[in-house]
């Protein structure tokens, strides 16, 4: 809720305002500015997120909410305080670089699909919890 509201009531005002003085001082160039004030000030503010209480859980629940529709990539990196676009183009960065030094890019479907095929079976706790390793217990 506070977090709304510094976006709201102090974010956007400033930086309206920095946008209109850059106008003004024709350091702009935004012939439109004052016809078409709310798309040139628009913006969306995201938060800092909040640390994971289980990140295994909180993984399975965003591939899920993805699968179904329920929610959007964009949800999920403002969850964390990040830009869905920046991250994308990083992590494409980052795989080219990768595939340019020979370094295998992981495929996270090829690591399920390898789970899949060893037929081991993965052993449940009677709570029906798994660890990372997908053994029941502690690792």
């Amino acid at each position: 809720m506070r977090q709304e509201w510094l976006a709201q009531k102090f974010c956007q005002p400033v930086w309206e305002m920095v946008l209109e003085e850059a106008y003004l001082k024709r350091e702009l160039k935004a012939d439109t500015f004052y016809e078409n004030r709310q798309r040139w000030t628009s913006a969306s503010w995201i938060a800092p997120g909040w640390e994971w209480v289980d990140p295994l859980k909180e993984a399975q629940a965003a591939e899920v909410g993805l699968r179904n529709g329920i929610v959007t990539y964009s949800d999920l990196y403002a969850q964390d305080g990040k830009d869905w676009e920046e991250c994308f183009e990083q992590r494409k960065r980052e795989q080219e670089k990768m595939k340019k030094l020979g370094i295998e890019v992981q495929d996270a479907n090829k690591t399920k699909d390898t789970q899949k095929n060893t037929g081991q079976e993965i052993e449940e706790d009677p709570a029906g919890g798994k660890n990372a390793n997908g053994n029941a217990g502690r690792d």
